[in-house]
């Protein structure tokens, strides 16, 4: 039993994987921090482009 725990403990197989949780977690919570922060004039950016598309012509015919 005592050689399990050791083998277990020495075992790096999951390190990585570990770490690429934590660097997406970390990515996660600085966009979800940007948009709160900075939400209301992505907002505003989106509704400006959307009326200065809205105003182009359509040449379908």
């Amino acid at each position: 039993m005592l050689q399990e725990w050791k083998r277990f403990l020495a075992d790096e197989a999951g390190a990585e994987v570990v770490e690429y949780i934590l660097v997406t977690i970390i990515v996660l919570v600085f966009t979800i921090l940007s948009f709160v922060a900075f939400g209301q004039k992505l907002r505003e950016l989106l509704q400006q482009i959307l009326a200065l598309l809205g105003q182009i012509p359509s040449t379908a015919q």
